[in-house]
C-alpha cells in the first residue's frame, strides 16, 4: 500500500498495509463504476485520463487478488 516500505516492517505493519491497500483498491473501484455508468463506456474511455484510471484500478485489483492468493508474498517483502 502506499509504496510504505521500510527495513524490519512488523506483522502488524504490514497487515495494516494490507487493509489500506484493500480499502483504497475498493473505493477507487467504486469510483470507476460509478463514472463508467454515469458517462457510459464509450463516453468514459474518451477521456484519456478516465483510460489510465481504469488501468491503474485493474491494476490494483490484480495485486490485490495476487496477494491474496499467496499470503505468502507480503512477509517476503
Amino acid at each position: 500500500c502506499l509504496a510504505m516500505q521500510h527495513y524490519e516492517q512488523s506483522k502488524m505493519f504490514n497487515d495494516a498495509m494490507d487493509i489500506l491497500n484493500m480499502v483504497f483498491t475498493g473505493v477507487f473501484t467504486v469510483e470507476m463504476v460509478l463514472k463508467v455508468i454515469a458517462f457510459k463506456p464509450k463516453g468514459y474511455f474518451s477521456d484519456a485520463w478516465n483510460t489510465f484510471d481504469s488501468l491503474i484500478v485493474i491494476g490494483s485489483i490484480i495485486d490485490v487478488a495476487l496477494s491474496e492468493a499467496d499470503p505468502t508474498e507480503s512477509e517476503n517483502v
